[in-house]
């Protein structure tokens, strides 16, 4: 480019309406002007200002300003990954270490060459003193591990390979010179590494509104009180892409909408019916949304649901909750996420009774029904000696392999936050026990805090956990007893 078209290429940036939001519609009006050559006109603007007008606002704009926000928050970091502290290459190196110090960079290693020569060789008291005197300025209070493990080498309680060690551990906690990785930056998107890597070199990528609440409730569990500068660098993302998706592939349907309209061509449609019930949730804003979530250790009965509808399993959503238990300790909660519109099955549910069992607890009407009919044509028998009743099974096994849990045996328990569909279960499908108050651990998605949430539970009795295992083969292996498995 001549320095008369840079000149000119410079005074247009300057000028630029400010009414064109769009970059594209920017780009198609500096097109129509005689700036640039017609033959790269095109080219130069798309390679040139799609980027300049896109600056501070592509994904890696965000990955890169949360790492180094991140990274001043080296306690809270190790927190999360305390392989950090020593890891290879990024950890605090022997060479930070003698740095630190004030020493050349390779003291520690000279320190530590001399040791194998002289088993009990250890530090002067001089060279522990500047090492605290460093240290103190630098850290101040939260040096005080590496204090106690200074005065534990000057008395001859560590050895010289064991201080350096743990002094470079310690340092590791409190220093912000260990730059975070896509590694720890993905633990809190909930992404793998390779989806991270992805996006950062894709600048046209937007992440979806719901990825960037998990990035933002895992950082409030992680970083606490120090959550304002991390927040307002997501919000920003937030507001220069207004147009971001409400969530990863939402633009996709299904193969097979129409599933739930005939349950009785395709029986295992009551199954699924049962668990969408217990662990899938419908939206009401309009968007006919239908959402499941499951911790990843049942990612399998997820992709088969995917299989079962249509979804394309690649679209599963896999993400990381970070959340603190009762002693206030970190942990993760692993979770698979289908997700997609469909007004068609959305619909069918909702006549099958899912608002009914959701609003109202009441067991559907059509498994009421169901029962009703196979009592009528076998008084005597049992549930699962009819169609009807191995149907009205089948719902309730789907429900228990979203909501319930196996204790062993052929002890097997449901759980509901409403007394009254518990009371319906026990009426209509004759168990013997009786529905009684109990607890069920959940994480609080504002606080990020694992809570106690009260709620009613109901044991099946051996009879009807026999009926609903023999209702499906295909259910969740891990809650079925040894001898029911495939």
């Amino acid at each position: 480019m001549s320095k008369e078209d840079d000149k000119r290429r410079r005074s247009l940036e300057c000028s630029v309406d400010p009414i064109y939001k769009d970059p594209k519609d920017l780009i198609e009006k500096i097109c129509e002007t005689s700036y640039f050559p017609n033959k790269n006109k095109k080219f130069y603007m798309n390679s040139y200002l799609l980027d300049k007008l896109n600056e501070g606002y592509t994904a890696k704009d965000l990955t890169d300003k949360s790492m180094e926000e991140l990274s001043k928050h080296p306690e809270s970091m190790y927190e999360l990954n305390p392989k950090r502290s020593l890891r290879h290459q990024k950890g605090f190196s022997m060479r930070d270490l003698s740095i630190l110090w004030g020493y050349c960079e390779d003291y520690v290693s000279k320190k530590l060459r001399r040791k194998k020569s002289n088993s009990e060789y250890i530090l002067s008291d001089k060279a522990l003193s500047d090492l605290k005197l460093k240290l103190k300025a630098k850290y101040g209070k939260k040096a005080k591990n590496c204090f106690d493990l200074i005065d534990a080498h000057s008395e001859g309680i560590l050895s010289l390979e064991s201080f350096i060690h743990n002094v470079r551990n310690e340092i590791g906690k409190i220093s912000e010179i260990i730059p975070v990785t896509l590694d720890e930056l993905a633990l809190l998107f909930g992404f793998s590494r390779g989806h991270i890597v992805r996006i950062r070199g894709n600048s046209s990528f937007l992440i979806d509104k719901e990825r960037l609440n998990i990035l933002k409730n895992n950082c409030k569990v992680l970083l606490g009180d120090n959550t304002e500068i991390i927040l307002e660098i997501i919000n920003n993302y937030k507001d220069k892409n207004p147009n971001l998706p409400d969530y990863a592939g939402q633009q996709y349907t299904i193969e097979k909408p129409n599933l739930f309209s005939y349950i009785f061509d395709n029986p295992v449609t009551l199954y699924w019916f049962g668990f969408i019930c217990a662990d899938g949730y419908l939206t009401r804003d309009g968007h006919y949304r239908i959402v499941i979530k499951l911790q990843r250790a049942d990612r399998e009965i997820i992709e088969r649901f995917a299989k079962f509808v249509g979804f394309d399993v690649e679209r599963i959503n896999d993400s990381i909750t970070l959340f603190r238990n009762e002693k206030n300790e970190l942990k993760a909660y692993e979770n698979s996420i289908i997700r997609f519109c469909c007004k068609t099955m959305w619909q069918d549910l909702e006549n099958l009774g899912n608002f009914q069992f959701k609003d109202d607890g009441e067991l559907p009407n059509i498994i009421r029904s169901l029962i009703k009919k196979a009592k009528k044509k076998n008084p005597n028998g049992t549930l699962k000696e009819t169609k009807e009743g191995r149907l009205a099974l089948m719902f309730l096994l789907g429900f228990y392999d979203g909501d319930g849990h196996w204790d062993g045996g052929m002890s097997a328990v449901i759980y509901n936050s409403k007394k009254q569909f518990l009371k319906q279960v026990k009426q209509y499908f004759e168990s013997p026990n009786e529905v009684r108050r109990g607890f069920r651990g959940k994480i609080d998605e504002e606080t990020g805090e694992l809570i106690q949430k009260p709620g009613w539970v109901l044991y099946l009795g051996p009879d009807l956990f026999d009926g609903i295992l023999s209702s499906y083969v295909n259910s969740l292996q891990r809650k079925r007893p040894p001898s029911y498995r495939k």
